[in-house]
């Protein structure tokens, strides 16, 4: 989608205490490895 991969720190910097940092969403991450983080909850 031409968005940059979560890991990529300037996403640390702009949102280190959010929810997301830890369990990104479906469009900051590919959707397998979204569920997978899910499924492993």
């Amino acid at each position: 989608d031409g968005l940059p991969p979560p890991s990529q720190p300037f996403l640390d910097r702009m949102e280190p205490d959010l929810p997301s940092a830890k369990r990104p969403e479906p469009d900051q991450m590919d959707l397998e490895t979204y569920l997978a983080c899910r499924d492993s909850d």
